[in-house]
């Protein structure tokens, strides 16, 4: 959007350009220092947070896989 208005009235308000350009590099400037801060890489988890039946599913009660209909 702002660089379609500094297009059309820039060729009247040259001074428009230099605002233009002093937006777009602001917004790319805090766009960029967002992305940095939330995209920040996921903390290390302990071996504690495993569950041991999930490493093992034959210890998740096999008579429910002996229940279910087989297609």
């Amino acid at each position: 959007m702002c660089v379609m208005v500094t297009m059309m009235y820039g060729s009247g308000m040259p001074l428009l350009y230099a605002f233009a350009s002093f937006f777009c590099l602001t917004i790319a400037f805090f766009d960029k220092r967002f992305l940095l801060r939330v995209c920040r890489r996921p903390p290390r988890y302990g071996t504690d947070l495993v569950n041991p039946a999930a490493l093992n599913p034959a210890t998740l009660r096999p008579e429910l896989y002996t229940l279910t209909p087989k297609p």
